[in-house]
């Protein structure tokens, strides 16, 4: 049984990411983590391994197989979208084992998720990483408060990160098998069965921090419908943020191009 694995004693399998020098604020310290595959391994984890996860302070994948150079951690020993809920409570089992006390903030993405960390980073600026709060695109459910998007990302604090893994433990609607097949919302009903607050994240004009969709769609006026979300969404070219975190179903050659875009062709004053 997956509750039965003593964390602590889980070796720690991947050196992780170097930490870049002279970051965007760097007081507020994240911990990326991306669900992968080993079949995504080198069609789409590497890609985001070159692209914005060096930007997190630390990074690591969960897959079904230990691959340090990635770096990956066997997280489960099988695949699909019925296991991913097994896949994130190892996963948030590990790196509160592992780095609970030397991040601020735990990010989670999947591996067509484009994130722009240093657009995250001052989103968390103003937040405090003792206080249980779970961040993302919340979508409308049977749960009251929704659930945190799993494609766009969310980020949880250090806080709820502890609560969330004693609540594993403790509290029947994180370790048993209610809505389990979703892991979106298995995260989010746990969470709201501990307390913690889900923050349907916009910016002042209502505009998403985190999207389910990629950039690309949203500017073609394609949305979400209003039937699942919590604020009424903006179409057209007004449609986001100026602050954007992430974007989903991102395909790897866009990875780069968005990358070359955001930090290599910015247009810059010329003095």
């Amino acid at each position: 049984m997956l509750m039965g694995l003593n964390y602590g004693r889980i070796p720690m399998l991947v050196k992780l990411a170097p930490e870049l020098s002279e970051p965007v604020n760097r007081s507020v310290k994240i911990l990326c983590w991306i669900t992968t595959m080993p079949s995504n391994h080198g069609t789409k984890a590497i890609h985001i391994k070159a692209t914005w996860a060096p930007r997190c302070d630390r990074y690591l994948f969960m897959s079904s197989v230990d691959l340090p150079e990635l770096p990956a951690v066997a997280a489960v020993n099988r695949e699909g979208r019925s296991y991913l809920w097994e896949k994130t409570v190892f996963a948030l089992n590990y790196v509160w084992t592992h780095f609970g006390e030397e991040f601020d903030f735990f990010y989670k993405a999947d591996d067509d998720t484009y994130a722009l960390i240093d657009n995250l980073r001052m989103l968390l600026a103003s937040h405090d990483p003792h206080t249980p709060v779970l961040l993302g695109h919340a979508h409308k459910s049977v749960i009251e408060q929704g659930y945190p998007s799993g494609g766009a990302g969310y980020v949880m604090s250090r806080a709820a990160l502890r609560l969330i893994v004693q609540g594993m433990k403790n509290t029947s609607m994180c370790y048993d098998q209610r809505f389990s097949l979703a892991e979106d919302l298995k995260l989010g009903a746990c969470a709201a069965a501990l307390g913690i607050q889900l923050i349907h994240s916009v910016d002042e004009n209502g505009h998403y921090h985190f999207y389910c969709y990629s950039p690309f769609e949203r500017l073609k006026n394609y949305g979400l419908s209003a039937k699942l979300t919590f604020v009424n969404h903006k179409q057209g070219e007004r449609c986001c943020a100026n602050n954007p975190v992430s974007f989903h179903y991102i395909k790897p050659e866009e990875l780069y191009f968005l990358d070359y875009l955001l930090y290599t062709a910015r247009s810059r004053e010329q003095f």
